[in-house]
């Protein structure tokens, strides 16, 4: 029971200041037009999700720290909106990692800068002019909203046919994962959370190859966030593969307070919290907006503090990556730029060394 306790209050002041990032984020996107366009728009809606799970979190969390019965009768909404925020947000990830592993730099590049004869005949008013074209990003929104409202609407269902069978003093806010282990079909909710897995670790494995020349975008720090919040993911469908084993052996599949599952939940519940705010705050415009003041972690959190209520004014960012429709900027840490320049530099200095030889 006082390991329980324990497991709500860190979870109440991790997603507290999880969530605190996220406004703050949300609010560096609403006030800088440049980060309203683009890949930017992208990453907006991705950290929406992440707020509602955040928010998710601490609400039920609080509602049994508070231990109000009346309360409790609406803790049922808590897997609801955590599934809808986790699905749309691990969806999110699927798509930009295939996007990425398939965008072709230097095609692009010959589409985007097209050719355009504004004129009908060969005479002297023939003119060409460079257009850009940019990038259509809606179907990043689309897919995440669409896979998550099916995905929760079916399990919406599946909580609806197990209520029978669910005792109003038995519910805990773990058994959005665990309860009805018994129904070996519980296992394809987390289909998208292998799917996941998968392409995060191919990912990886493509971007620590640094000498493999490529057209296609390889972000260390993006493939790093992803793997680690992917393998943090398949903690869940875990949890229930332990508890159905625990059910087939004769165990009591009921008991709530069982220290497996309280512990690989918690860890699940931590690392995407640490996994999302660390990334967030280290991608490259968020540290560039918020070391105006210092580096320090006191500076940051200060500037931040003041950027979400609104007593610090935002200077406008001057981005110029129109070839990328800012997706450079978007997903890269600043450590992603600082390592690239090193290694242009090492490789300058081994040619030099060569060529001095």
């Amino acid at each position: 029971m006082i390991l329980y306790q324990i497991a709500n209050v860190i979870s109440i002041f991790t997603s507290l200041i999880a969530i605190l990032i996220n406004l703050t984020i949300i609010r560096i996107h609403a006030k800088q037009p440049l980060l309203m366009s683009g890949f930017f728009h992208v990453v907006f809606g991705q950290v929406i999700t992440e707020l509602i799970v955040n928010i998710s979190l601490l609400l039920v969390n609080f509602v049994y720290v508070i231990k109000e019965d009346k309360a409790e009768k609406f803790i049922a909404v808590f897997p609801v909106f955590f599934n809808l925020g986790y699905i749309a947000n691990i969806t999110y990830n699927i798509r930009i990692l295939i996007f990425l592993m398939t965008y072709n730099t230097n095609r692009e590049e010959l589409i985007n800068y097209e050719n355009k004869n504004n004129s009908d005949n060969d005479n002297l008013t023939h003119q060409n002019s460079l257009a850009f074209v940019g990038l259509s990003f809606k179907n990043f929104h689309i897919i995440a909203i669409l896979v998550s409202i099916i995905h929760t609407a079916l399990y919406i269902v599946n909580l609806l046919y197990q209520a029978m069978e669910l005792q109003s003093d038995n519910w805990f806010w773990f058994y959005y994962f665990i309860y009805g282990a018994e129904y070996w079909y519980r296992i394809l909710f987390f289909i998208p959370h292998f799917m996941y897995f998968i392409l995060s670790f191919i990912y990886l494995i493509q971007s620590c190859n640094k000498n493999k020349i490529s057209n296609h975008i390889y972000l260390r720090s993006f493939s790093l966030y992803n793997f680690f919040s992917s393998f943090i993911s398949l903690f869940f469908p875990i949890v229930l593969l332990i508890h159905w084993l625990g059910f087939k052996e004769g165990k009591d599949p009921n008991n709530p307070f069982r220290g497996e599952y309280l512990v690989i939940l918690l860890f699940a519940f931590l690392g995407f919290l640490l996994a999302s705010s660390i990334y967030r705050l280290e991608c490259y415009y968020v540290h560039y907006i918020l070391t105006r003041e210092g580096k320090n972690c006191l500076h940051r959190w200060g500037y931040a503090l003041k950027i979400l209520f609104c007593v610090q004014k935002m200077e406008r960012l001057n981005f110029v990556d129109l070839n990328s429709s800012f997706i450079y900027h978007a997903l890269s840490s600043a450590n992603d730029f600082l390592s690239d320049a090193n290694e242009d530099i090492e490789e300058g200095t081994q040619m030099m060394d060569k060529d001095g030889d």
